[in-house]
């Protein structure tokens, strides 16, 4: 696992471990040579059209957040 090859990482807050999640998604996405992914395109246009359809069928950042540090059980 290469969490491992960094001391004391997977000991951090969870907070600092989902942002840092982020933080190295962007960096991969951002260094993508390709240039836009059509998959990606067509997924991101697929879940607007779902979200106009039905608004009241999603959940906001924070809620989403909420449940990714919520105590698990």
């Amino acid at each position: 696992m290469i969490a491992e090859q960094y001391p004391g990482l997977l000991d951090r807050p969870d907070e600092e471990k989902l942002q840092l999640a982020g933080e190295l998604w962007h960096a991969v996405i951002g260094h993508d040579a390709g240039g836009e992914d059509p998959t990606l395109i067509a997924l991101m246009e697929k879940r607007l059209s779902e979200y106009q359809a039905q608004p009241g069928q999603v959940s906001n950042w924070e809620e989403v957040k909420a449940r990714l540090l919520a105590p698990r059980r």
